[in-house]
């Protein structure tokens, strides 16, 4: 058997939703810097030539952002609700830590757990 680490997502709320609103305002920020660089006629100084590069910077950083946090913690709160997953509750014994450097999965005993208690 093959055991997953997993919190319960299903009583979290999306833990990032903030750093993803900054980022929206950040970008509704630099749209309207853009918009009235535009009105007068793309004008800026030398100093504010980064202006028309913002927004397309801040839109691939949102999406990117999404990809890499909200996706994967939709996917696990997904499979904990469709039953892919089963939650285990109990004193954790025997806790070996993953190696940081090769990212190996760590391993634990919960006994009480049904089955192979190693997880």
């Amino acid at each position: 058997m093959r055991y997953y680490t997993v919190y319960d997502v299903t009583k979290e709320s999306y833990p990032y939703s903030w750093i993803l609103l900054l980022s929206v305002g950040t970008l509704v920020v630099f749209l309207v810097l853009w918009r009235i660089d535009k009105k007068q006629g793309g004008a800026c100084s030398s100093r504010h030539r980064w202006i028309p590069f913002a927004p397309p910077f801040m839109g691939v950083w949102i999406v990117l952002f999404i990809l890499g946090t909200y996706v994967p913690f939709h996917d696990m709160r997904q499979s904990l609700m469709q039953g892919k997953y089963t939650l285990v509750e109990g004193t954790v014994q025997d806790f070996i830590p993953g190696d940081s450097g090769d990212h190996s999965d760590e391993e634990l005993n919960c006994p009480g757990f049904p089955g192979d208690s190693r997880m």
